[in-house]
């Protein structure tokens, strides 16, 4: 999940928490607690948290001559204060913490919407200040979304036949059900790769007294034209990156062959053809 969706989800979680109803407060707030602690990000801020060492008899016995609730001045330390009171009061518990809340009224819920007010806001901020710092950096879904673009510009203005199928082939990733339809789909990555690497490869790129490539020696082509544009460039990735040009061929070519394709292994066999032309696509361009 991107971290902007996460940080929506946690807005609205948190929302819907500070507005709710008495009937359903204690259930807003489970669902807002269970959120944190089960999204991978928002658990692993929450771990990073100091501990507090409150003493919560003496907490309590403060609350109604208290005037800040006794919150740190760390703010790391405020939201993990925060997060325990939410932790600790649930059920019954939130009821009898709410009324030390919101004492001018008899309402219960105008004291569990006070409490609410007192500590989601500070914990709120303190976890979207931290998915908004990490959502700065380079995710795996912003590299691969990157490359997509890279592939899908390039071969819809140089290569408009294979662009065509690359956006086939990612359609049919999702409605792919059956290990049938998925070696179809490793196949078409097959035949996507074999015909990109007889578009760009050249026999001159083959060193002297080579024998001639045969048509369908996909690997091969990949291999030289490679080695032609890298060492023209001299790269010091050249061995690394052939290695990986190869390789990744080899996995989806293996693809098309096995009784039992993962979901997880043919979108793996979709990211690899678009990682393929990326590669040369990147080599052949540089300057």
């Amino acid at each position: 999940m991107e971290i902007r969706s996460i940080r929506l989800e946690l807005q609205q979680k948190k929302n819907t928490l500070l507005y709710a109803d008495h009937t359903v407060a204690d259930k807003r707030l489970t669902d807002f607690l269970n959120f944190l602690d089960t999204n991978p990000l928002i658990s692993k801020i929450l771990i990073k948290l100091p501990a507090t060492n409150i003493n919560w008899e003496e907490w309590e016995q403060n609350l109604w001559s208290a005037m800040d609730y006794g919150f740190p001045e760390e703010e790391n330390l405020t939201a993990r204060m925060c997060y325990d009171v939410l932790k600790r009061y649930r059920g019954r518990s939130l009821i009898n913490i709410a009324v030390n809340f919101h004492t001018g009224s008899n309402n219960i819920t105008d004291h569990e919407q006070k409490y609410f007010e007192t500590f989601v806001p500070f914990l709120f901020e303190y976890l979207d200040k931290k998915l908004s710092e990490a959502e700065t950096l380079i995710s795996p879904t912003d590299m691969v979304n990157e490359i997509q673009e890279i592939v899908d510009e390039t071969t819809l203005e140089k290569y408009p036949d294979i662009h065509k199928r690359l956006i086939e082939v990612y359609k049919k990733l999702y409605v792919a059900e059956t290990n049938d339809d998925y070696r179809g789909i490793a196949n078409i990555c097959r035949s996507i790769i074999t015909d990109f690497a007889s578009i760009i490869f050249d026999p001159t790129y083959l060193p002297p007294n080579t024998p001639a490539l045969q048509e369908d020696n996909a690997k091969d082509k990949l291999k030289y034209t490679y080695r032609h544009f890298a060492k023209k460039k001299k790269t010091q990735y050249q061995d690394a990156k052939q290695s990986i040009i190869l390789e990744t061929w080899n996995l989806v070519c293996a693809c098309v062959h096995r009784k039992n394709i993962q979901t997880s292994e043919i979108k793996e066999c979709v990211l690899f053809t678009y990682l393929i032309i990326n590669t040369l696509i990147h080599v052949s361009e540089e300057k």
